[in-house]
C-alpha cells in the first residue's frame, strides 16, 4: 500500500490530480486509514498509469476515466506494471486501442438513425 505522495511519485501523476480523478470520476478509489489518508494499492497504480497514458496520447481525462471505467481499456494492457511500478521515472508503453474512431462510428450511427429521410 502507498500513500499518495508514493502513488504521486510512482505513477508519475500529480497528488492533486490524484485527488481530482478520484473525486470526478471515481477512477481510484483508496483505502483510507483511520486518521483519514489515502492509501492506494498495485491495482490504484495501474489506474493511475493508464490514466496519465491515454490522457498522454491524446484523450480527455473525462473519457478516459469512463473508458477505464466500463471496462473498455484494459489498465495492465496499456502498461508494463512491473518496471513502471518499480521505478516513477519510466514511461509506460501505450498502445491503447484507436477509442475515437469507435466513438465517432457510435455518432454517425445515431445521427443516421435519427436523420430524417
Amino acid at each position: 500500500m502507498y500513500t499518495i505522495k508514493e502513488a504521486a511519485a510512482r505513477s508519475g501523476v500529480g497528488a492533486s490530480a490524484i485527488r481530482a480523478w478520484e473525486r470526478r470520476y471515481g477512477v481510484v478509489r483508496p483505502v483510507r486509514t483511520p486518521a483519514g489518508y489515502r492509501l492506494y494499492d498495485d491495482d490504484a497504480l495501474r489506474v493511475l498509469l493508464a490514466m496519465r497514458t491515454l490522457i498522454e496520447t491524446g484523450w480527455a481525462a473525462s473519457e478516459a476515466a469512463r473508458a477505464i471505467t466500463a471496462g473498455e481499456v484494459d489498465p495492465g494492457v496499456l502498461i508494463q506494471a512491473g518496471p513502471a511500478l518499480s521505478s516513477p521515472d519510466q514511461r509506460p508503453a501505450a498502445t491503447p486501442p484507436d477509442h475515437r474512431i469507435a466513438l465517432i462510428a457510435r455518432f454517425l450511427a445515431a445521427a443516421e438513425a435519427n436523420s430524417a429521410p
